[in-house]
C-alpha cells in the first residue's frame, strides 16, 4: 500500500494532528484513500465531497490535493457556508434534489473525484449517483463512504 513521506500516511497523520474541526471517517478509509486517489495528488483536479458536517474534511482534502485543485463541498446545512477555506467552495443544497445537483455540477464540474459522505440514506445516494455520474470525467472516481 503506497504511503507518502516515508512511513507516513497523510490521511492517518492528518487525523492525528488536527483538532480544530471535527471529521468522521471510517478508520479503514484512512488506509484506502492513498491507494485510490494518490494519482490525483498535486494535480489540477475538480473535486466534490457531499457532506460537510463540522468541516474537518475541508482542510484534509485541501492539504492533500494542493492549491491547483478545484474543491467543492456540498451540504444541506447553511451553517456550513462558514466552514469554507480560501480556495474552496461550499454549496448549500439537498443531495436528494437532482435539479439542484445538476445546477451545481454545471457551475463546478465536471468532476475528477466525487466522494459521497452525505446523508447516508440509500435513496439519497442513488439520486446523487444518478445525477452526478454523467458529470464525472472519463476515468474519474466516484466513492460512496457507506
Amino acid at each position: 500500500m503506497p504511503r507518502f513521506g516515508g512511513n507516513s500516511n497523510y490521511f492517518r497523520d492528518f487525523a492525528a494532528r488536527t483538532g480544530d474541526r471535527m471529521m468522521l471517517k471510517m478508520e479503514h478509509y484512512l488506509d484506502i484513500y492513498p491507494r485510490l486517489v494518490g494519482h490525483l495528488r498535486g494535480k489540477d483536479i475538480s473535486f466534490l465531497e457531499i457532506g460537510v458536517y463540522k468541516g474537518g474534511s475541508i482542510p484534509l482534502w485541501k492539504g492533500y490535493f494542493g492549491a491547483e485543485a478545484k474543491l467543492t463541498f456540498l451540504d444541506i446545512d447553511p451553517e456550513c457556508l462558514t466552514l469554507a477555506l480560501p480556495g474552496t467552495v461550499v454549496e448549500i443544497g439537498d443531495q436528494s434534489d437532482p435539479d439542484f445537483l445538476s445546477r451545481m455540477a454545471d457551475r463546478r464540474g465536471p468532476f475528477d473525484l466525487i466522494v459521497d459522505d452525505g446523508g447516508h440514506h440509500m435513496d439519497q445516494q442513488i439520486t446523487s449517483f444518478n445525477a452526478l455520474w454523467p458529470r464525472l470525467t472519463d476515468g474519474g472516481l466516484y466513492i460512496v463512504e457507506d
